[in-house]
């Protein structure tokens, strides 16, 4: 499937969903060379994200949020590693805002983009 190679290049869903941009491409350190701590956290980011961006897509081809695609939804999020407590935060929020309404990824991202925002925020230190 070549979806898989083509999205290599576009930003991952958490970069698109909070606004950060940056290259689109990096030179790959050689292979005897360890991975630093951020490039280790940077990477495990991405696996997350294109996990979740993925896993709502392929969601949202009902376009209508019923009880079983809020309980796939909330599989997604807890492969995605967002936690228990952030993934129940956007599955209440989504209930509250949009069940059994039609949705598109824009919705869906709204509301993800509040809810890990809210969640962050308070424990945010510059690095």
């Amino acid at each position: 499937m070549t979806h898989s190679s083509s999205s290599e290049n576009k930003p991952g869903f958490f970069e698109r969903l909070l606004g950060k941009s940056g290259p689109q491409s990096e030179a790959k350190p050689a292979p005897e060379a360890p991975k630093s701590w951020w490039q280790k956290l940077k990477g495990g980011l991405q696996r997350s994200s294109a996990a979740l961006g993925q896993g709502i897509s392929d969601l949202l081809t009902k376009k209508r949020l019923d009880a079983e695609t809020l309980q796939d939804f909330e599989d997604v999020l807890i492969r995605a590693d967002l936690g228990m407590p952030v993934t129940q935060r956007i599955i209440t929020a989504l209930q509250r805002e949009k069940f059994d309404k039609d949705v598109d990824t824009r919705d869906i991202e709204a509301v993800l983009h509040r809810e890990i925002t809210q969640s962050l925020e308070p424990v945010a230190q510059p690095l």
